[in-house]
């Protein structure tokens, strides 16, 4: 019995053997690039199956085109992964030239504007590091978000006691002007708490409103609030406005001068990096006049900023 079934199977063996190669000939019709993979793929098939493939080609055809599905589906996915890694490593490079770039801005925020614009899909970063204006524009924004999201952390104060205290004065009966210090330094002092060192500009901003509008923003958080954003984006805009300002009105001069401070950086770059002399220096360059010409009086600093370009470019 045993006999038997080996001889089945070897007769079977020969008979798919024989159909193998007249099998992979007709696929070499449909797709010879692939008929090999295709051929193998079918002979899985039983025997049976396979000798009605043969005859007709109809369902030659069908079970092809499964198995080039099949196939296709595989490549897919190697290459879908592949891409996902290449992705990766893109970022992780973006990340550290987006890290240099951004410390010249925002030297307080650089790890969490750095983190978001990370967010953006790799063709996006590309575009905005060969565009350092529109860089700036997407870190400023980024800046912008931070301080908003600084303005909504609950940072506790008594409004209970600012709240006593605007009655004090009330049920003295002190006049709008006697009023207006007084709710002046109960907002400087709600401010403070939550923009250390920006107060005095922030206050200075709101006190234009009347005194029943300051007294609301004194005890209204959310109003006060909603203020202190506008007023924060407007600071925004006014320091990137003055320097853009200033940029265009001496930027002739400023080209000027720039090429000159980049053949001084050139020289004393060539020195400890030779092979990297041109990129490190064109790097530097994208810093303000003032930033080169501090480096080149001192050369500690220049070194970390030389081995920052450095690390970018790794």
């Amino acid at each position: 019995m045993q006999n038997g079934e080996s001889e089945s199977v070897l007769k079977q063996a020969k008979d798919k053997t024989s159909i193998g190669e007249e099998l992979y000939e007709l696929v070499c019709t449909f797709d010879s690039d692939q008929a090999d993979k295709i051929t193998g793929m079918l002979l899985e098939m039983d025997l049976k199956d396979l000798e009605i493939i043969v005859k007709n080609q109809t369902a030659l055809e069908e079970k092809v085109n499964e198995a080039l599905t099949a196939l296709n589906g595989q490549f897919s996915k190697a290459e879908t992964t592949t891409s996902s890694v290449d992705e990766q490593e893109d970022k992780t490079l973006h990340g550290e030239q987006l890290y240099y770039l951004i410390s010249e801005w925002f030297p307080d925020d650089t790890d969490k504007i750095t983190g978001m614009l990370l967010e953006l899909d790799v063709t996006t970063l590309n575009s905005l590091l060969k565009d350092p204006e529109a860089l700036k524009e997407k870190a400023t924004h980024a800046a912008n978000a931070l301080s908003e999201t600084n303005i909504n952390k609950e940072i506790p104060h008594s409004l209970a006691s600012t709240s006593n205290s605007i009655q004090e004065c009330r049920d003295n009966t002190l006049s709008d002007s006697e009023m207006k210090p007084v709710l002046a330094e109960q907002l400087y002092n709600i401010i403070e708490e939550w923009y250390p060192g920006k107060a005095e500009q922030l206050t200075g901003m709101l006190m234009d409103v009347d005194c029943a509008t300051l007294e609301t923003l004194v005890l209204n958080e959310q109003m006060l609030k909603e203020k202190l954003e506008g007023a924060l984006d407007a600071v925004y805009k006014t320091a990137q406005t003055v320097p853009d300002r200033e940029s265009t009105k001496h930027h002739s001069e400023e080209e000027f001068t720039k090429e000159e401070l980049g053949g001084k950086l050139y020289e004393k770059i060539e020195e400890s990096h030779p092979e990297d002399a041109d990129k490190i220096t064109g790097m530097l360059l994208e810093m303000t006049v003032e930033d080169i010409e501090r480096l080149l009086k001192n050369p500690q600093e220049l070194q970390d900023k030389i081995q920052l370009a450095e690390k970018a470019l790794e």
